[in-house]
């Protein structure tokens, strides 16, 4: 439990951005511009995906939870990148919630080394 204890803040990170991006997806969808926001919209996806993985397996201490923390932190930045392209207050709260977990998750990872 001492090793999930130390990733929770990551798991939440976590929690919040797949939140975020999942309202951030649905909001993309029923904007006019749907068509300029594709990339966007499936970054979002990605980034959903990758955060559910890895609540997964930090959750269960998995001894590749820091792999995939990193791709996470990866995957995170650029969704944060293709939002902040956009006006929407739903796009700029979803690139502030991928950055911050994309930061949990580089500092997870350091606290592993």
């Amino acid at each position: 439990m001492l090793i999930i204890k130390n990733m929770q803040s990551c798991i939440d990170a976590c929690k919040e951005c797949l939140q975020a991006c999942e309202e951030c997806f649905t909001l993309c969808l029923r904007e006019a511009d749907v068509k300029s926001r594709v990339n966007c919209i499936e970054m979002l996806r990605d980034c959903v995906d990758i955060c559910e993985l890895a609540i997964g397996y930090m959750s269960r201490g998995s001894k590749y939870a820091q792999d995939i923390c990193n791709t996470c932190a990866t995957i995170c930045d650029a969704c944060a990148k293709d939002c902040e392209m956009f006006q929407d207050a739903h796009c700029k709260k979803c690139a502030e919630i991928c950055r911050r977990c994309a930061d949990e998750c580089r500092k997870m990872n350091m606290a592993m080394v």
